[in-house]
């Protein structure tokens, strides 16, 4: 092909396609690699600051005579069970946060892959009449031309 690149533009659109669905890849990716550090450090924060208010709530309460365990109050029950329940929700932020930038990055990854399928079909044509994909009446009915339906 003889495509003329200026500035980082190409003069094809189809290869301009191309290049945009690269270029929003890469952003994606370096939007999740940049926040994972922030989110990290905040939710080490948001765990040392519940077990500090845990620990401070601990140290109001009497001890048992064996020392291992705490007496509750009645009327300290419910503050007692809300520090226990941020602890534990703090806690378990660690281990359902992290995984979520693995989703993440796999349905980034899936949206470029079809921005990318998409491209190749806009600069070969042909190939789209060769995949043998067949459509249902129910996957036609909203689209309102064949340039959809390629789409």
């Amino acid at each position: 092909m003889n495509d003329i690149y200026l500035r980082g533009e190409t003069s094809n659109p189809n290869l301009a396609a191309v290049e945009n669905n690269l270029n929003n890849f890469i952003e994606n990716i370096n939007c999740l690699r940049e926040t994972y550090g922030y989110s990290e450090g905040m939710l080490n924060q948001q765990f040392q600051t519940a077990c500090k208010q845990y620990e401070d709530f601990i140290s109001l309460l009497e001890t048992t005579e064996q020392g291992d365990s705490y007496v509750i109050p009645a009327d300290k029950l419910k503050a007692f069970n809300k520090v226990h329940k941020r602890k534990e929700r703090a806690k378990m932020a660690f281990f359902l946060i992290p995984p979520s930038y693995i989703v993440s990055l796999v349905s980034i990854f899936d949206s470029f892959y079809a921005g990318l399928v998409r491209c190749v079909y806009m600069l070969k044509p042909d190939m789209l009449q060769e995949s043998g994909k067949t459509f249902c009446y129910r996957d036609l009915k909203e689209l309102d031309s064949i340039k959809e339906v390629k789409k």
